[in-house]
Order: C-alpha cells, then sequence, then structure tokens
C-alpha cells in the first residue's frame, strides 16, 4: 500500500483576487503578519525587507502590497471605519494600477490591520505588536538623528567655510565694519579663532535643528542619507552665500535653519504619505 501523503490547502483570502494576481500571495502575507506582528506597517524600511522575502515568488503582488504601504494605505485602513472602496479608488488613480488589483492591496491590508474589537483590559505581559511599535518609534528617530547630522555639518561648515578662508589671509584677525542706517561706524577687529569657532557652532546647531524638525514634520521613514544629503547642501549653500552677504550674525543662522528645515521637510514628504 503506498504511503499517505498529507496534502495542505492554503487558506482562501476573505476578498476577491483578480485574475491577474496570484491566490498564493494572500497566504504569505498573512504568514508575514502572523510572525511579525500586525504594527508591521509602522517600519516601511524593515516591512520591504519582509516583503521580499516572503513574498519574493510573487513579485506583482509584492509590489502592489510595498505600494500602498509606502502610500499610507495600511495606516489608513488601521483607523476605525476606514472607507476602503474610497482608498482603494485613490490609491488606483494615484498609482495608475488596475481598480481591481488596488482594492486586492487596500483589502489585504486591511484584513491583518483593520481595527479590531476592543478586549477585555487585563493584566498580561508585552504584546510583540506593541514591541514592532516602540521599535517604529526608535527607528524613526534614528533616522532623524542622520539627517540632523547632515544639517549639523552643513552648517556649520557653510557658516565658518569663508571665515576660515579670510583668516588665511589676515593673519588670523579680521576687521568688519559695522554699519548702521548705512552710514559706515567705528572697525571692530575681533579674535579669528573665537569668531570661526562660535559662528560655526552657531551654524551647526540651527542647521541641526532646522532638519531635524523638517524630517519630523514630514513624517520620513526612508531614505536617510537623502534627507542627509539635503540638509548638509542646504546648511552649507545658505551658510556661505549669506555669511558673504551680511556676515556672521542672527540673520544668517535663521536662515539656515529655514533652508535645512524646507529641505529636508521636502526630502521626508515624498514618501510614506497618505493617498
Amino acid at each position: 500500500m503506498p504511503p499517505l501523503v498529507e496534502l495542505t490547502v492554503a487558506a482562501a483570502p476573505p476578498f476577491p483576487c483578480p485574475a491577474t494576481l496570484s491566490d498564493g500571495a494572500w497566504p504569505a502575507f498573512e504568514a508575514l503578519v502572523g510572525e511579525s506582528g500586525a504594527g508591521v506597517y509602522q517600519m516601511p524600511t524593515s516591512c520591504d525587507f519582509l516583503l521580499k522575502r516572503h513574498l519574493a515568488a510573487f513579485p506583482r503582488e509584492r509590489d502592489l502590497l510595498s505600494l500602498a504601504l509606502h502610500r499610507g494605505v495600511a495606516a489608513a485602513v488601521a483607523r476605525p471605519a476606514a472607507d476602503l472602496a474610497r482608498l482603494a479608488a485613490d490609491f488606483a488613480t494615484a498609482t495608475k494600477s488596475p481598480p481591481d488589483e488596488a482594492l486586492w492591496a487596500v483589502n489585504a491590508w486591511a484584513a491583518v490591520v483593520g481595527p479590531r474589537p476592543a478586549a477585555p483590559v487585563k493584566p498580561k505581559a508585552r504584546r510583540r505588536s506593541d514591541a514592532v511599535a516602540v521599535g517604529a518609534v526608535t527607528e524613526r528617530r534614528i533616522l532623524t538623528a542622520i539627517v540632523a547630522i547632515g544639517g549639523l555639518l552643513g552648517g556649520g561648515v557653510g557658516n565658518g567655510s569663508l571665515l576660515l578662508l579670510f583668516a588665511l589671509f589676515d593673519g588670523g584677525a579680521v576687521t568688519y565694519r559695522v554699519t548702521r542706517d548705512g552710514v559706515a561706524g567705528p572697525a571692530v577687529a575681533g579674535s579669528m579663532t573665537i569668531l570661526i569657532a562660535l559662528s560655526m557652532g552657531v551654524g551647526a546647531l540651527c542647521g541641526a535643528a532646522g532638519a531635524a524638525l523638517g524630517w519630523w514634520m514630514g513624517r520620513g521613514s526612508e531614505r536617510p542619507w537623502a534627507g542627509f544629503g539635503a540638509a548638509w547642501g542646504a546648511g552649507m549653500g545658505t551658510g556661505s552665500l549669506f555669511l558673504f552677504i551680511t556676515g556672521p550674525g542672527p540673520i544668517t543662522a535663521v536662515l539656515i535653519a529655514a533652508a535645512t528645515y524646507g529641505a529636508t521637510y521636502t526630502c521626508s514628504s515624498r514618501g510614506g504619505r497618505e493617498v
């Protein structure tokens, strides 16, 4: 008698699957969320890695789920009373995806991260999904710190580069002429070393603060090195330009902070926005 072979039939998804997509993608996606927790969507970079690993055999479905993740669909369906039909229509329009495939992606995320009925409150161990949420906050802080370092370096170097050049040709001291109401005042001489240190320190603080605030307000969640470069370029360029035009002072410092804020906010808000 031949040995018995046990066959395992994958569970069908609780929503229609278009003919252009594979029925096998849903069980793989459900297994991913089952292992990582419903809050996995809060860490887009980690979630992308898991999608590539679990849905390697389903590239079309993987790309749809990833695109929906980065356009805020997962976060939207996690809220109570989410309008899945509207989200699917907006997602299809924004990404030029077939409507039935867009609806599949929205339904898939809704099935795994949608709101659940409230359970009675009782003492219990911390769940894995809670750990994922804490990890998402930590990851966001790390990414913000990376971007802030770019603003710190750009603002510091930009607000001191010209002074360093002046020092090379002025023997360690520089003279600035203070003007008031368009009339030149007395010449003021200062120690070049102290002046450079103060100028670079103020520029670095303003650049770091502006970069960090812009990345955080823009909800940056991916490509932190792009934000680092944007903050560096904005701080360096603005500091050098206005140091040359106005000299070291509060105007240049404020402009460095504003430039790094604008650059990193624009960079971070290109990803992770809701549909």
